[in-house]
C-alpha cells in the first residue's frame, strides 16, 4: 500500500522547507516526486486564488468564499503547511456560519500568511523562461479549442493534457493574464469558465499579430 511505503522514507533526506512540515506532506499526497509537484501547482495559484477569495469577501458571496478556503484547507494540508490549513479551517467554519462579520477581520491575516508562501514556494513553482518553447498563434489557438472541446465532454484527462502542453509554451504578452485565471479555473474544474477564457484567449491572439511570427525570409 502506498501509505505503508510513504512510512519508510527516511525523514532526514527530505528537504527542509521553512513552514512546512515536509514529512507530512509527503505523506498526504503520496510520495515525494507527487509532493514537489504539489507544491509547483500550490505557488502558481496563490495570486489567482488570493484575488479570488478578496472579491468573494468584498462580494458578501459567502458560499463561494466558504468552496474556496474549504479547498484550501486540504491543499495547503497536503503540502504540509499546518499552520495554514487550521486557519483557513476557521474561515470555513465562519463561512458556513454565515458569519459575515468576522470573515472580514480574519480573512485579510489570513490571505497575508497565504500570499506568504509565495517566497517559499518560488523554487518550485517557477519556471526557467529559456526552457519554454515559443508557440505561434496557430498552435496555442489549437491548444485551447483542444481544451475548450475536452471540457465541453467533461473530458478532464484531455484538459490537463492540454494544459500541461499549454505551460511548455512562453505566453504572448496578449494573454499572460488570463493564463493565469486559465490555471485557476481548470483546477476549480470550472467548466463554464474554462470554455470561456479559452475564448478570450483565441479572439485575443487572432488580434495580437506580434504573437504571429512572420515568415522566414528566403
Amino acid at each position: 500500500m502506498i501509505a505503508e511505503e510513504v512510512t519508510e522514507v527516511d525523514e532526514q533526506s527530505l528537504p527542509v522547507i521553512d513552514g512546512l512540515h515536509v514529512a507530512e506532506g509527503v505523506r498526504y499526497s503520496g510520495g515525494l516526486e507527487l509532493y514537489t509537484s504539489l507544491l509547483g501547482d500550490y505557488y502558481k495559484l496563490i495570486d489567482a486564488k488570493t484575488t479570488k477569495i478578496r472579491q468573494c469577501l468584498a462580494d458578501h458571496m459567502i458560499r463561494d468564499l466558504t468552496i474556496e478556503v474549504h479547498a484550501l484547507k486540504n491543499t495547503s494540508r497536503m503540502i504540509g503547511a499546518l499552520e495554514l490549513s487550521e486557519r483557513f479551517k476557521e474561515l470555513e467554519l465562519l463561512g458556513n456560519a454565515q458569519d459575515q462579520k468576522r470573515l472580514e477581520e480574519k480573512t485579510p491575516e489570513v490571505l497575508k500568511l497565504y500570499q506568504s508562501y509565495k517566497k517559499v514556494l518560488k523554487p518550485y513553482g517557477t519556471v526557467d523562461e529559456a526552457s519554454l518553447r515559443t508557440g505561434d498563434a496557430a498552435t496555442l489557438k489549437e491548444l485551447l479549442t483542444r481544451m475548450q472541446d475536452a471540457m465541453d465532454g467533461f473530458d478532464l484527462d484531455g484538459v490537463d493534457a492540454a494544459m500541461a502542453e499549454l505551460e511548455t509554451y512562453r505566453m504572448p504578452e496578449c494573454i499572460r493574464d488570463l493564463m493565469e485565471q486559465l490555471r485557476a479555473c481548470v483546477a476549480d474544474v470550472a467548466m463554464e469558465e474554462v470554455i470561456r477564457l479559452c475564448g478570450e484567449m483565441k479572439e485575443r491572439l487572432q488580434g495580437d499579430h506580434s504573437a504571429i511570427p512572420r515568415e522566414a525570409e528566403p
